[in-house]
């Protein structure tokens, strides 16, 4: 485990994370995202995490269309 904790944790942990959420800035903010259904058939599910679900279902889901930006 090359991210291990302790002593001999690797010292590019921190890096790491930053490059990476460098890397999925750029990537998402090429494109645009809108909600593939009416926000009034989407509700959400509270306990610890608040989950997004369309009414009706039993599924955890957030329909959404990405459009690429040119």
């Amino acid at each position: 485990m090359s991210f291990y904790g302790g002593p001999r944790s690797c010292i590019g942990f921190r890096f790491a994370i930053a490059e990476m959420k460098s890397l999925l800035f750029h990537v998402i903010r090429g494109f645009e995202f809108k909600l593939a259904v009416d926000e009034d058939a989407l509700w959400s599910r509270s306990g610890i995490l608040m989950r997004p679900q369309l009414r009706g279902s039993n599924k955890t889901e957030l329909p959404v269309v990405l459009t690429p930006l040119g």
